[in-house]
């Protein structure tokens, strides 16, 4: 498994382009996905249809992985000072956790409460708003082959949907806040209520208005150093790999825009590949390095792509003229030092105590906790996110785009933070499903 260092040349043209990228927002509007207008109160983040079957040639077959990835058991036993069959039993859980989310947003809809991980017991836990929902959780969780000591049900007294449409509320109220980097804003699933993180060195009259909003039922706020809100898109550049192309390799444009390749997707007629709708909005031809002949390979131009309050993703026609990367079907991520050709085996929400790693271009894999879902966040150029994963991972300029798996699940594509140097790591990802809603676009995965 080898990294490549590009020229000194290359690092020093690309470093300057953070500038550039940032502040560059002549675009023109048609350019992006329309902002779509806010859901209504009623609505929850449900299952997505079955996507279609890719366009031909078929893809090349991944191969056999283990039920739960070695690379993610040493990653969480370091992390939670656990022994690798503690932490192989606490992801085992966790991987069945994604089919009991998906099948419990079926079966309760509207009164579904969400689920979260308890890293500190070790056990899943099943929010429910009443009786019969209990009896849901329950029977899903057993239907999931988890036993009674894997799981925990907790009544509760607010279902997502409520939570999503306070949530709105309170966006509204701390909008000046939210765009002055003051506050963001999430659904803490533990809490089953909208946490407002609020910088300590905010003024007194933010920290007096979220005090107010706090003082409800179901909003909660807790204090941060101000540093822990500095987030902001992340460009730049590292790694890279031979065909064919995969996530988490450093794409870059002439102009020396550099990001994160995401996941190898489609549309119902062709292939395409997932990245951060920030970069997309470089409406150039982008070009990805190819590790043995020490050439940059066109990928393609970007298609649809979003950067505004529904989140931040967008995808690149691959299969187009002048394709350097044409036959890459196949699903994988590169997750360096672990396994540069880590399989997509499925797609799937986050949840609040999910244990993921990071992938991209310029700081490798780096794991951390779900910390947050739904969330809003506002970066360093003035853009204001929402709907957005948030965890405790670090991540650096460069990163943009890359994938965010959970045992060879896809769950999230990356879009920016507050560097890793920050005592306080944040970094906010885009919800795979979310993305293929808004783009047409699905990311394509062997089971």
């Amino acid at each position: 498994m080898k990294h490549l260092v590009l020229s000194e040349r290359l690092n020093r043209t690309i470093v300057t382009t953070v500038v550039a990228c940032t502040v560059g927002g002549t675009l023109a509007a048609d350019a992006a996905v329309p902002r779509p207008t806010t859901a209504p109160a009623t609505s929850v983040r449900g299952v997505p249809p079955a996507p279609p079957a890719p366009p031909g040639p078929p893809a090349a077959a991944v191969a056999p992985v283990p039920d739960v990835d070695p690379a993610l058991v040493d990653a969480y036993a370091e992390r939670y000072a656990v022994n690798d069959a503690e932490a192989t039993r606490r992801l085992t859980i966790q991987k069945a956790a994604i089919e009991v989310d998906e099948a419990l947003r079926r079966r309760l809809g509207n009164r579904y409460a969400g689920i979260r991980f308890d890293n500190d017991a070790g056990r899943l836990v099943l929010p429910a708003v009443d009786d019969l929902a209990a009896a849901t959780v329950r029977d899903v969780a057993a239907q999931a082959g988890l036993g009674t000591g894997d799981v925990r049900v907790d009544r509760v007294a607010r279902a997502l949907p409520a939570l999503e449409a306070r949530q709105a509320t309170v966006d509204a109220t701390l909008a000046d806040a939210l765009a002055a980097r003051q506050v963001t804003t999430g659904i803490d699933t533990a809490a089953n209520a909208v946490m407002v993180e609020v910088a300590a060195q905010a003024p007194a009259a933010v920290r007096s208005l979220v005090a107010t909003l706090a003082a409800a039922p179901d909003v909660e706020a807790r204090t941060v150093p101000r540093d822990a809100l500095a987030n902001s898109a992340n460009y730049c550049v590292y790694p890279a790999c031979d065909h064919p192309l995969r996530g988490a390799v450093v794409m870059s444009t002439a102009s020396n825009g550099s990001c994160s390749t995401g996941y190898i997707g489609y549309t119902s007629t062709e292939w395409v590949l997932f990245g951060a709708g920030h970069c997309a909005r470089l409406r150039e031809a982008w070009s990805a390095y190819n590790a043995s002949t020490g050439t940059w390979r066109r990928i393609g131009t970007p298609g649809p792509w979003y950067y505004n309050s529904r989140g931040d993703a967008g995808i690149w026609w691959t299969w187009r003229s002048d394709c350097g990367w044409c036959g890459s079907t196949t699903p994988i991520v590169a997750a360096w030092r672990f396994n540069e050709a880590y399989p997509i085996r499925g797609r799937g929400w986050s949840w609040q105590g999910m244990f993921a790693c990071r992938l991209g271009a310029r700081t490798d894999n780096r794991c951390g906790t779900v910390l947050r879902t739904n969330a809003t966040v506002t970066y360093a150029d003035g853009m204001t996110l929402g709907g957005m994963i948030e965890m405790d991972a670090c991540s650096e300029g460069g990163d943009s785009g890359g994938p965010l798996p959970a045992n060879y699940v896809a769950i999230g594509i990356h879009s920016g933070g507050n560097g890793c140097g920050n005592p306080v790591p944040r970094t906010f990802s885009e919800e795979v499903l979310d993305a293929e809603a808004v783009l047409g676009a699905w990311v394509h995965s062997q089971a």
